[in-house]
């Protein structure tokens, strides 16, 4: 049931959140999975769940799984929503945040993150100067209206 799957993502952000990245990262896939399967490949919880992978293998040095999985997930919110709006915005963080982790593309992280900020005008002031650091961004909204993490992470 989504908002099954919506709670086990909400574990596998604290456990990210918390550091325990190898603890996170399969949880995180079973909740995709999950998704897939209920909600279908381009449904924005189920995107909402790649982007939280995405930050989890970011977070495992996995760069390049991350790298597309993210852009994954930022093409099928600009699908769905067009380039501003928050989900998009996000995902344009973590690209940022994946880009920071790696030394040979950090330079382009920072300006992906300042470009992420700037435009931040839908969010309230979710994505902030502060979160080009590589910490988990905070939960975001599911589609429907529960809570399930889009973590930056």
């Amino acid at each position: 049931h989504p908002d099954t799957l919506g709670s086990m993502g909400n574990l596998a952000y604290y456990l990210q959140a918390q550091g325990n990245h190898k603890a996170a990262e399969p949880l995180c896939r079973e909740v995709l999975e999950g998704f897939r399967e209920v909600l279908g490949e381009r449904h924005p919880d189920t995107l909402n769940q790649l982007a939280n992978l995405a930050d989890v293998l970011r977070s495992r040095g996995a760069l390049q799984e991350a790298r597309a999985a993210v852009g994954t997930a930022l093409e099928g919110f600009r699908e769905n929503f067009g380039e501003f709006h928050f989900r998009v915005l996000k995902c344009r963080a973590i690209q940022a945040h994946i880009h920071l982790a790696d030394p040979a593309t950090a330079a382009e992280g920072r300006a992906a993150m300042q470009a992420a900020v700037t435009e931040d005008t839908g969010t309230g002031g979710l994505i902030t100067a502060g979160d080009a650091g590589l910490q988990p961004l905070p939960p975001l909204p599911l589609h429907d209206g529960g809570i399930a993490p889009l973590v930056c992470a």
